[in-house]
Formats: C-alpha cells, sequence, structure tokens
C-alpha cells in the first residue's frame, strides 16, 4: 500500500564522526624507594618493612633513621643525583640482621711532624683536612682525625684514636662497610706533612644481611599488580645497600640471593604464565642498578659475569666505575636518580656517558637502553 502524507512511522538514524588521534607517551611519575638499614637506637620510633615518605632531601631521612647509616648514605647520594625536582623518593626500612660491624685499624700514624702541613684523610670520598703543626705527635694527631669524624653527621664511621692508630668502624652493620673506601691524598696537592707517615688498612670483618624480598613483599604486596605505593603509584626505581661484599658486585653467594629476589618480585622475562608484579594485563615495572668500582684496565668483569649469569633478569643491572673512591652501592644510587632526572625531563634523552655528579667520572653499565616506559634490559 503506498505511504500516504498523513502516515506515521519510525526511522532509527545513525552517523560517523571522524576524528584523528595522535599518539602520544606519557611521562609516569617517577618513584625511587631506598631499602635499606637504620641505626638500631631508632627502633622504638620505626616500623620496618612498611614505606615512609616521600622526603625532599637527605637531612629528613637522617632524622628519622640516623646520621651515617645506610639509609641516609643511600640518601645522600640520590640527592646528590637528583639535588632538585625530578623523581619522588620514598624509603623501606629493615632492621640489621645479627650484623657484625666492618672494622680495622684503618689509619696508623708515626710521627711526629717536624714541619706543619695537612693531612688529607678520605672516607666514602668525603675528604677531611686535618691541620699538622711541626711537633705534633702521632697521638696528637691521631685525636684531631678522630674529632673531624665525629664532628661530621655525614661521615659513615665512628672511629677511636689509640696513639696514633685510628680504628674506623662502619655505623650501618653488615658487609655494607666492607665498601666504604678509604683513602689518604686523592686530590692533586695533597702532601703528608713532613715526618708523618700513615699506614691505610680496609675495613673487613663485616656481615650480616637482611632479606630484600621481605621488605618488598611487607612494603609494596605481593603478586600481579602489587608495587604499590601511597597514593597508587608504583615503585620505578630500586636502591639499596644489599651488594657490598667487596668492590665487585653479584660474585658473592649473598649478592647473587639479593639480586634473584629482586628479579623474582618484579618477574622474570622468561616465564609463562607471568610471575611477580610485571605481568601481561597490568605491569608495574621497575629497574634496580648495583654498583662496582673494580680498579681493571679492560672490562669489568663484574659486567661479563652478570651478563652471562642473569640471562633472563629484566630488573638489575651492573653500573662500573672502576677505581672510584666513592662506596659501589651510593655509586649506583647516584646514578639511578641521575637518570630518573633526565628520562624524566624528555624519555627518550639517552643517558649513556652520563658524568656523574660525584665521582666525576663516566660509569660504563650493563645492557640497557632508554624507552618512554622506562629502561629495560
Amino acid at each position: 500500500m503506498p505511504i500516504l502524507p498523513s502516515s506515521e512511522a519510525v526511522a532509527t538514524g545513525a552517523g560517523v564522526y571522524n576524528q584523528q588521534f595522535t599518539p602520544a607517551a606519557n611521562d609516569i611519575q617517577r618513584n625511587i624507594v631506598i631499602i635499606g638499614t637504620f641505626l638500631p637506637a631508632l627502633a622504638a620510633g620505626i616500623t620496618v618493612e612498611t614505606v615512609y615518605g616521600p622526603y625532599s632531601n637527605a637531612s629528613q631521612i637522617a632524622t628519622i633513621f640516623g646520621n651515617g647509616t645506610m639509609l641516609h648514605r643511600l640518601a645522600i647520594a640520590v640527592f646528590t643525583g637528583a639535588p632538585s625536582g625530578g623523581p619522588t623518593v620514598w624509603v623501606i626500612p629493615q632492621a640489621e640482621s645479627t650484623p657484625t660491624y666492618a672494622t680495622s685499624a684503618t689509619f696508623v700514624i708515626t710521627g711526629p711532624a717536624s714541619a706543619a702541613g695537612t693531612l688529607a684523610v678520605y672516607v666514602d670520598n668525603i675528604r677531611y683536612a686535618v691541620s699538622v703543626a711541626s711537633g705534633d705527635s702521632a697521638t696528637t694527631i691521631g685525636n684531631n682525625l678522630a674529632a673531624a669524624f665525629a664532628a661530621d653527621p655525614n661521615c659513615p664511621v665512628t672511629s677511636i684514636n689509640t696513639s696514633g692508630s685510628v680504628a674506623c668502624t662502619s655505623i650501618a652493620g653488615g658487609p655494607w662497610g666492607n665498601s666504604i673506601p678509604v683513602a689518604i691524598n686523592i686530590q692533586t696537592g695533597d702532601a703528608l706533612p713532613t715526618g708523618v707517615a700513615v699506614t691505610v688498612t680496609a675495613l673487613t670483618t663485616g656481615a650480616g644481611v637482611p632479606v630484600i624480598a621481605n621488605a618488598l613483599n611487607n612494603a609494596l604486596g605481593i603478586g600481579s599488580n602489587a608495587n604499590t605505593l601511597p597514593g597508587g603509584q608504583w615503585m620505578t626505581d630500586l636502591v639499596h645497600g644489599y651488594l657490598a661484599s667487596g668492590s665487585v658486585m653479584a660474585t658473592t653467594a649473598q649478592d647473587q640471593t639479593t639480586v634473584a629476589a629482586i628479579s623474582a618480585y618484579n618477574g622474570l622475562a622468561n616465564t609463562n604464565p607471568p610471575v611477580g608484579c610485571y605481568d601481561h594485563t597490568v605491569g608495574k615495572p621497575f629497574r634496580c642498578i648495583m654498583g662496582d668500582a673494580t680498579k681493571s684496565t679492560t672490562f669489568p668483569s663484574a659486567l661479563s659475569t652478570f651478563a652471562t649469569t642473569n640471562t633472563y633478569d629484566r630488573t638489575d643491572g651492573i653500573l662500573c666505575v672502576p677505581g672510584s673512591r666513592t662506596h659501589p652501592c651510593e655509586i649506583a644510587a647516584t646514578a639511578t636518580a641521575a637518570i630518573n632526572v633526565r628520562a624524566g625531563a624528555v624519555s627518550s634523552r639517552p643517558y649513556s656517558g652520563m658524568v656523574l655528579p660525584a665521582s666525576k667520572q663516566v660509569p660504563r653499565a650493563s645492557g640497557h637502553r632508554n624507552t618512554p616506559t622506562g629502561i629495560r634490559r
């Protein structure tokens, strides 16, 4: 039948509006989490294996966790690499694990001085300039050196002088102290005062490492979509002080235990289905750099060893600054922060060949590359 002008009908219509989208990568908030030990005397006011922060400077961390401790020294290194702006810094404290403290008759001084001068002593790349007067005995010089250590809130050691033998002990327990570099006369112009001699002995005997997996699991959660910081953010970079059994990283059994725990928490690259907090649906990957200061005229052995033993590790990496007088873990902490500052400003900027603010040396890093979502192996 025909449709008349007076007929009623229902009509359905559809339209399409074409709009061109331009792909763009968004830089996420970068969060550095420092895991380490604190001063045991402050334990009553600290809840271990929980997240503290955020912090804007190292002094805040020293106030809560103690001066010269592992957490404080790592914080100094992080804020050296990121002096203003950049990543947000958090802390997860762990109690020391039945530790022994690295110690030695570190600086053995002989005298007396036959002329005035300056004794330049270095502990973890901190220069302590002790004025020496003509006629000063070894005991006097030693007392002045011990006083210089005690007057510095950033110093990582305590000391006792006995007739010119200044014995230093690491404030932080465990093997961390074994890697605190000690030296004399590093800078141009440094020279022993006439009549004075100094024998330098490295710190040793530090032992006892906390289980880093406990800090990760208890503070950040376990499993897919874990790694959760306050405010719904997540850790993009991990800094810790547990790979310090010597100047060579990732070679001892304890080093490998810690590396494996960190890698397992993030998730290995060869598992199906995925494990850890990095899965196929919601990934919260993070990076962890270790430090190495081994003197070497060839390619540092720690790099080649790590590359062959950690084939499926997409979390950990090693950065070498051969011959550095800075603690290896602090080298890694400074580099982590400096990389985040550069990547946070423009995520595509490369960081290979960067000069670290603390060491003023160009590090050699293992196979990481910069990507819009972070730095991966």
